[in-house]
């Protein structure tokens, strides 16, 4: 285990005193650099520790995309350039931190500080260094870094709970188009945790059936007809708790389970949708919604398919929907599209709008129709200028043969709004709120 210097009170992280300025080590002998372990182990000695007012915190270091390091000049240069950050980063971290190599290209610091302004200055001087060009052997590298910080949080199991409240910020740090540090603030504590949790029980939520589909109605605008129910993914906790999808879609994603769910939530909605077909409007379409992984699915054609046969249902009463930004990103969106229409579904693109795409890429995507997103729908009624933009979009979508559904509709006015405008469908509150079990009346 690493023995502790005590900084001195005046002794400040940011001195030139000892620097590495070049990041490039010199013939002094790197102390030693602790495992993942030792890190934590480390941090749970220290952690209860009263330093006066100093107080201990973790910063976590990650170098952006350093397989691109390995990939252009081989392994043994990528360890000699994680071999000279580790030892820039300790000598900016001064002899009272305890700096850890956690794994690939993550590095932790644990160090006693004043204040966030003093964890946030010595975090800048260590991304600084990283970022410094480095000449290895014959080689000239750059790289840059990321570095997510949290202080020390006292409790049961403190150190694993600290630890991932600084992975937390490091993943925002990622995010961030700028280089820089971002400090895991108690105000998001609350949420991490509740996003761990929700990677904890997920799997078991699944396998006991604490996942639900609600279906609402989509309606036609000119008659309030129904026409179609879009199914709706909600996870009901044992303590009564609803959970957004939004909050647990994207930690299924990353667990791989969302092709498990996915598959569920296609044979749950398509059995309701033949089980229904003889109470129900005729040609009531059933809509899904597929996350980035499911689109990408090699087997998704074939698992569509298989599930319209096994209901006995034809694939003209399915919509599959994705999101704009899925549909813009993924190469080889236009060709899964145009694989489903042949197969006889509806394809549509959610939340409209809200994406980074043009108008003008709607043409090159074979879908049939498009949802304006809600928060349009909210503002048509106020601002003219949202209501200009939507009838822009609907007018474009109308030139090319798309039909177009406005999402959020939950007063007679976004009615009238909508219909002004010439969106053919909607759905919302007013329409109905997503239930377990669809009315079937027909209209609204």
């Amino acid at each position: 285990m690493a023995l502790w210097l005590n900084r001195s009170d005046s002794e400040q992280p940011n001195t030139d005193k000892g620097r590495n300025t070049s990041a490039r080590p010199d013939t002094a002998t790197p102390r030693h650099m602790l495992g993942r372990t030792e890190f934590i182990r480390t941090m749970e000695v220290f952690g209860g520790l009263s330093m006066g007012a100093r107080h201990l915190v973790v910063l976590l270091l990650d170098i952006n995309r350093f397989e691109w390091v390995n990939d252009a000049f081989g392994l043994a240069t990528g360890d000699k350039v994680l071999e000279t950050i580790g030892y820039a980063t300790r000598r900016a971290a001064g002899p009272g931190a305890a700096v850890g190599r956690l794994g690939g290209d993550r590095f932790g610091i644990l160090v006693f500080v004043h204040s966030e302004a003093e964890a946030m200055g010595l975090a800048r001087e260590i991304l600084g260094l990283v970022s410094s060009p480095m000449v290895i052997g014959s080689h000239g590298v750059h790289v840059t870094g990321r570095i997510g910080i949290s202080p020390f949080v006292d409790g049961p199991d403190a150190a694993n709970t600290t630890m991932r409240y600084a992975h937390a910020a490091l993943s925002d740090a990622k995010r961030c188009t700028m280089e820089d540090a971002i400090v895991c603030a108690p105000r998001r504590w609350e949420e991490v945790d509740h996003k761990a949790r929700i990677r904890r029980e997920l799997a078991s939520a699944f396998d006991t059936r604490q996942l639900r589909l609600a279906y609402q109605s989509v309606v036609e605008v000119r008659t309030s007809r129904v026409v179609g129910y879009e199914a709706l993914l909600r996870w009901r906790t044992p303590e009564g708790v609803d959970l957004s999808p939004e909050l647990f879609v994207p930690v299924a994603e990353e667990l791989g389970l969302i092709q498990k769910i996915g598959r569920w939530v296609l044979d749950e909605a398509l059995y309701l949708a033949s089980s229904i077909r003889t109470f129900a409007p005729p040609a009531v379409t059933m809509a899904v919604n597929l996350s980035p992984r499911q689109f990408g699915d090699p087997h998704l054609i074939d698992q569509v398919r298989t599930t319209l046969d096994a209901h006995h249902l034809p694939a003209s009463q399915l919509a599959v929907e994705i999101t704009e930004s899925l549909a813009v990103e993924d190469r080889r969106a236009p060709h899964t599209i145009q694989a489903l229409r042949e197969l006889g579904c509806h394809v549509g693109l959610d939340d409209f709008g809200m994406g980074q795409s043009c108008l003008s890429y709607l043409r090159l995507l074979p879908v049939d129709f498009i949802k304006i997103d809600r928060s349009f729908v909210a503002e048509m009624t106020t601002d003219p200028r949202v209501m200009r933009l939507v009838h822009t979009i609907v007018s474009m979508a109308r030139d090319l043969g798309l039909t177009t559904v406005a999402e959020g509709v939950e007063t007679e006015d976004q009615v009238l709004a909508v219909r002004e405008v010439g969106c053919t469908h909607a759905q919302g509150f007013l329409y109905g709120r997503p239930s377990f079990h669809p009315d079937l009346g027909g209209t609204r």
